[in-house]
């Protein structure tokens, strides 16, 4: 296969770009990569990380140059991440990259954060970009973001399940305070949420694991998973002794034809499998929550 053919695979999978590296490999040489760029085939956007001309030039494509340029290991971070995580207040400024630790790359027109340790439960991959976690990027946006910026982040992240207490809790330790980095934003919103609580996903959840343990009953467990008939389904809270499950209908997790399709069928093969689901939402209040539960469990 001809090496433009695959050059132009591997941009396409990288928001039109490839690094020197990557060319080499395919087997264009350096001398036919200064060829392509006079000829405007290709254009330079940072040492070493070239755009094919036909690809889109995006913010993200920015990013992603960015991110190339600083080396191995390297991700989106900060304020650059909260865009990329689609943070409620977010806004496109400059980049942020966190390189690993030990590492010092000379890249300019960048912020460039060396923080003392970034495990790999701090990194994913958003729209093909190394970035840092949803989790970490909340922790590392305190210096920059006010309460209630990263009070509205951590909301969305944990209605779109793109976050857990759990997880939030677990980069929030591993750091402490630093540079543009202030812990107690978050350690309060964490309290505030209730202690004990890092499995449930959001705040109508933990509403209902609150009143639970206000109405004296046992706790639940919390993102349970069950399988049935070779499927496997994680429930919100379950007592698996008594086969009971209860699940929270949020408007913002339920609101295709889909996904209401999907829950109906799950709770049909829950059913069929001897479980009693209780479904509330916003309009059931604590006292008919623990009424009903008080059915089943004592």
């Amino acid at each position: 296969m001809h090496p433009d053919v695959l050059a132009a695979d591997i941009a396409r999978r990288q928001h039109g770009l490839i690094t020197l590296e990557q060319a080499l490999g395919v087997g264009i040489t350096e001398h036919q990569v200064r060829r392509r760029i006079r000829t405007q085939e290709w254009s330079k956007l940072r040492r070493g990380v070239f755009a094919i001309a036909a690809a889109a030039k995006t913010w993200e494509q920015v990013v992603l140059a960015a991110v190339m340029a600083s080396g191995p290991g390297a991700v989106a971070s900060h304020l650059t991440a909260a865009v990329l995580h689609g943070f409620p207040d977010a806004v496109k400024e400059g980049i942020e990259v966190t390189v690993p630790p030990g590492r010092n790359p000379k890249v300019r027109g960048l912020r460039v954060h060396r923080p003392g340790q970034l495990p790999d439960h701090d990194v994913r991959v958003v729209d093909g970009i190394p970035v840092t976690s949803y989790a970490r990027t909340l922790v590392d946006c305190t210096g920059w973001m006010s309460l209630g910026q990263i009070a509205r982040a951590l909301d969305a992240g944990l209605v779109r399940h793109d976050v857990t207490l759990w997880s939030v809790d677990r980069s929030l330790r591993a750091l402490g305070a630093a540079r543009g980095r202030h812990p107690s934003k978050l350690r309060r919103l964490l309290d505030e949420r209730g202690s004990g609580v890092g499995s449930a996903e959001s705040r109508p959840e933990i509403r209902v694991l609150r009143a639970i343990r206000a109405g004296g009953l046992p706790e639940p467990s919390q993102q349970h998973w069950v399988r049935v008939d070779g499927e496997r389904f994680r429930l919100d809270f379950a007592y698996p002794a008594e086969k009971i499950a209860i699940e929270y209908d949020g408007w913002d997790a339920h609101r295709s034809r889909s996904a209401f399709d999907r829950d109906r069928r799950r709770d049909r093969l829950l059913q069929l499998a001897g479980w009693t689901v209780l479904r509330i939402t916003s309009q059931t209040s604590n006292d008919d929550l623990l009424e009903t539960l008080r059915a089943f469990v004592q």
